[in-house]
């Protein structure tokens, strides 16, 4: 009996000694995981670990048109670079071009009634910019008749842009051959 006491009590003092390193070793090993760190570090290791932030994960993806991309970035405020530095420039020959209008057409208002106007449609006017344009230059009696003629017809899809002529007081008709010829 003598001999499986020692034996036990070896045993016993192993696992002492054994239990005591396991705990001193796990004390070090969680202080330092347990580091304050901000969590913008956090989210600059998880970065270079190849994570991605959720919130930036489009997970509802359309297949889109490149015309419906052009549209719905159109609306959004976009323009294209070449278009933007073309209607820097072409808005100060606008300018210049719709004062020798307003001056031409404050000549011509005297003798109206069988006088022509000159009116510049550009790239992005909707049909009804064009009615009021038309409007505001005398060519029809009603922008808002005018309007409704052109989506009735479904005339509004074929204005193309340039610079017009037309006679004061003219009928829709007139007006929508002279867009679409």
């Amino acid at each position: 009996m003598n001999k499986h006491k020692y034996f036990f009590r070896g045993v016993g003092i192993t696992l002492i000694i054994t239990a005591s390193i396991f705990y001193f070793i796990g004390l070090n090993i969680t202080k330092k995981t347990t580091e304050v760190i901000t969590e913008e570090e956090i989210i600059l290791r998880a970065k270079e670990l190849g994570m991605i932030d959720k919130g930036q994960i489009d997970t509802k993806k359309e297949k889109l048109t490149d015309k419906e991309i052009i549209d719905r970035a159109t609306k959004l405020g976009m323009v294209f670079e070449e278009t933007d530095k073309a209607n820097s420039e072409e808005n100060v020959i606008n300018e210049k071009i719709e004062k020798e209008i307003q001056k031409e057409n404050e000549n011509d208002e005297e003798s109206q009634e069988s006088d022509t106007v000159k009116i510049k449609i550009e790239y992005g006017m909707g049909s009804d910019e064009v009615a009021e344009l038309l409007f505001d230059n005398k060519v029809v009696d009603d922008d808002m008749e005018f309007d409704k003629f052109l989506m009735q017809n479904k005339l509004a899809h074929r204005i193309k842009i340039g610079t017009y002529e037309f006679k004061v007081d003219s009928t829709y008709e007139e007006v929508m051959k002279i867009f679409t010829n």
